[in-house]
């Protein structure tokens, strides 16, 4: 949609690699400009294709650490992997910074209860991000920022392992009340968080500092880890919509509406052509298998 584009910035911070993925203001108009009014429902059970169950109680020895790796990473190698149809209890959306925050609060919480299982039966430890719903871009505060961040609608730092979804910033007189629009950054941004736990963007970040950022490899990279992101964040919304708790028509809305980010002519080419961005949301979507998000195995004109 424009110029909705994530753009990911790293800061060396004592030696340690800190991340920043942000999203892009959208600053022009496609179909459908006005968005339609979504109320997302409470699924009080998942649907019959829902592999929600209550866990076993089992000890298992989770790995020491985040696993620097890409392509072989271990969350990436079972192609029979996805993400639980947990249901998901939303809150009424409305446009004052209080609903917001209670609404993004709970959508966080569902998706950790996705994520959680899955991380942890592949062995790796889970942690929950922290969320930020400052009234301005201006105000927010944390290692990652740097005094631009009014050009964002949202941005994962993986230095305090916050999403920040700046109330001047997201959009609201765009999307008014499209819920699910909203839920789908905070879905990509979630994401985003998934790679830093599991040790995915530090050996990403490793190798674009050695390749150089701007350099065709290293933003070969960069786009990588984006379009992986996005496809992450579109697992969530078919796993989500299987429960009830989103409307098929708002699920697929914003799978469409993903095909309108990405780079665009003029800016840099870091976060995938419109057309690769809202591919991949798409095939997560379709597929809920994280073998199928495994951008870093994808051809290059794949991720272009």
């Amino acid at each position: 949609m424009g110029a909705l584009t994530l753009i990911a910035v790293f800061v060396a911070v004592a030696a340690l690699a800190v991340g920043a993925a942000l999203i892009m203001v959208h600053t022009e108009d496609h179909n459908g400009s006005q968005a339609a009014s979504q109320t997302l429902t409470s699924a009080s059970s998942p649907s019959a294709t829902s592999s929600a169950t209550a866990p076993k109680s089992v000890t298992l020895q989770l790995r020491p650490g985040p696993i620097e790796a890409l392509a072989d990473h271990p969350l990436l190698n079972d192609t029979t992997v996805g993400l639980r149809n947990f249901p998901c209890d939303w809150l009424p959306w409305a446009t004052s910074t209080e609903a917001v925050t209670r609404f993004l609060d709970r959508a966080a919480l569902c998706m950790d209860q996705s994520w959680r299982h899955t991380l942890v039966d592949r062995k790796i430890a889970f942690s929950s991000p922290n969320l930020s719903v400052p009234e301005t871009a201006a105000s927010a505060s944390g290692p990652c920022i740097n005094g631009d961040e009014s050009k964002w609608a949202a941005f994962y730092c993986s230095a305090n392992n916050t999403i920040y979804m700046p109330m001047d910033t997201i959009q609201i007189q765009r999307y008014g009340n499209d819920a699910t629009i909203y839920l789908a950054v905070l879905a990509h941004e979630y994401g985003h968080h998934i790679q830093a736990i599991s040790g995915i963007s530090v050996k990403a970040d490793k190798d674009m500092r050695s390749a150089g950022r701007s350099s065709a490899a290293g933003l070969d990279l960069s786009r990588r880890l984006e379009l992986q992101a996005q496809c992450f964040a579109g697992m969530f919304l078919g796993a989500t919509q299987h429960t009830g708790a989103i409307p098929a028509d708002a699920g697929w809305r914003a799978i469409q509406d993903s095909y309108a980010r990405g780079d665009h002519p003029g800016g840099t080419r870091d976060h995938g052509s419109p057309q690769h961005y809202g591919w991949w949301a798409e095939h997560g979507y379709k597929t809920n298998r994280l073998s199928e998000c495994n951008t870093w195995k994808a051809p290059p004109d794949s991720v272009s």
